[in-house]
């Protein structure tokens, strides 16, 4: 599968979560500051993104984002979830990407 279509099917697949338990406006906000978060820091998106950072130290740190930035819980769901599959790679070409943000 495609790095595109697993954006896609993460993208989709947060929407529905959202829509049953969440407000998918609210967990949009969130994705865009956590992607800010991210991305203001390019030592912090480097790591999240090497492929040779163990997932369980990539699943610490983004746990400590998240009780820095407390997201709505599919939101933390997922981005656990990512770096637990170690696809937080996806980030800067998915969801967090300004040119295609499926929750706005």
């Amino acid at each position: 599968m495609t790095s595109r279509a697993l954006v896609v099917r993460y993208a989709r697949a947060l929407f529905d979560v959202a829509l049953q338990e969440s407000d998918p406006v609210r967990v949009g906000t969130q994705l865009t500051a956590f992607a800010d978060m991210v991305a203001g820091h390019p030592e912090l998106s480097r790591v999240l993104a090497n492929p040779a950072v163990p997932t369980k130290m990539k699943h610490g740190i983004v746990s400590g984002l998240l009780d820095l930035q407390p997201l709505e819980s599919p939101l933390r769901k997922l981005m656990l979830m990512l770096a637990d599959r170690d696809r937080l790679s996806l980030l800067p070409d998915g969801p967090l990407d300004r040119r295609r943000r499926p929750l706005d």
